[in-house]
């Protein structure tokens, strides 16, 4: 048996070693809250985190999922917030996850539009690249449409905000159930999503038609999902890409990506 002598180390040393590993590690989140520095996108392995996003009228630093929650399972709104967010709570209490309400979302997309110009940085376009290929598909929000009962529900875990809207008008409602200026979110959407599409169209009088026609509809229950599809030509040629807002049966099933609004602190 030989022997190996102990080696003393420093404090100066083991410090040295420790950030040496972090330096390695794979930059991924455990644990809330972070802190928030630059404005933009910073991109972990499982997750976004989005800087300087105005949400209600505050600045906020958003988390967001990368992959839908619970490996992609679909559940209808009921189930996800009496069943599946507290069993998430549960298991990964750090993450706070909720389902986002439609809001949430637009609010995030004319907050990622007034953020802009920073995207023109290569690190920040490739992070803001990415961020759309995860909201590729469809997803659920907590937002539903009680049209028999006139109320637009935003079905937060801990705080349900109900809206009664029986005597506005179309235009006031969709102001309502974006929560936010209909013509900015539009114009929005319409820039994030053509970014690279080799032709730029806009979507826009398409959804707001849909969206009056929906909202018009007073015989369902509805909730809202959302996301980002493609929109090809006859040839299967990629024309642009495009933001959607369904109006899905209140019992259908749908994956959600998860949500955590911070407070900035730069």
């Amino acid at each position: 048996m030989s022997f190996v002598p102990k080696i003393e180390r420093t404090q100066e040393d083991i410090e040295k070693t420790l950030k040496g590993l972090l330096e390695k590690s794979e930059p991924r989140i455990s644990s809330l809250p972070y802190t928030a520095k630059d404005l933009g996108i910073i991109e972990y392995s499982d997750r976004y985190m989005i800087n300087g996003v105005r949400i209600d009228g505050q600045l906020r630093t958003i988390y967001l999922t990368k992959e839908p929650l619970r490996n992609g399972l679909e559940s209808d709104i009921s189930t996800w917030q009496t069943h599946f967010i507290p069993l998430e709570a549960q298991q990964f209490p750090q993450d706070r996850w909720q389902i986002p309400t439609l809001p949430n979302i637009t609010q995030l997309i004319i907050g990622l539009y007034n953020l802009r110009e920073i995207f023109n940085e290569e690190g920040q376009k490739n992070a803001l690249d990415s961020l759309t290929k995860s909201m590729k598909g469809e997803f659920l929000t907590s937002t539903v449409y009680d049209a028999p009962m006139h109320n637009i529900i935003h079905k937060r875990l801990m705080n349900e905000e109900r809206v009664l809207v029986h005597n506005q008008s179309i235009e006031q409602k969709k102001e309502i159930l974006l929560g936010a200026d209909p013509e900015l979110f539009f114009e929005a959407a319409s820039w994030l999503t053509n970014q690279d599409s080799p032709i730029k169209i806009s979507m826009e009088q398409v959804n707001k038609t849909l969206l009056s026609q929906q909202l018009s509809n007073e015989a369902n229950t509805s909730s809202l999902t959302y996301g980002i599809h493609k929109i090809q030509d006859v040839k299967g040629n990629l024309v642009a890409k495009n933001i959607d807002l369904w109006f899905r049966d209140i019992n259908r099933s749908s994956k959600a990506l998860g949500i955590n609004i911070m407070e900035y602190a730069p």
